[in-house]
């Protein structure tokens, strides 16, 4: 699994996350506050390998920092997201 920059990070209503698997498998993408707190689910599924790329509407989201967390099989990996307003 690999991700890539979100375009564009610093961002103010969407951002697209960009990842790559490398074999296909069960695969999650969640938005979390700085608190831990689940604030959205952008994926939950099956996924196939290769690349993909999902948009997070942030609209009715306040401004600050997340962490958009890809689970993909055994392996997890974080990145930040920031919302300017």
């Amino acid at each position: 699994m690999n991700s890539s920059p979100r375009r564009p990070n610093p961002f103010n209503s969407s951002t697209t996350v960009d990842y790559v698997l490398i074999e296909a498998v069960f695969t999650s993408l969640k938005v979390y506050d700085l608190n831990g707190r689940q604030v959205d689910v952008l994926h939950r599924e099956y996924t196939k390998k290769g690349s993909h790329s999902v948009v997070w509407n942030a609209t009715d989201m306040p401004s600050g920092v997340y962490v958009c967390r890809l689970e993909a099989g055994k392996v997890c990996d974080d990145v930040k997201l920031v919302i300017v307003r």
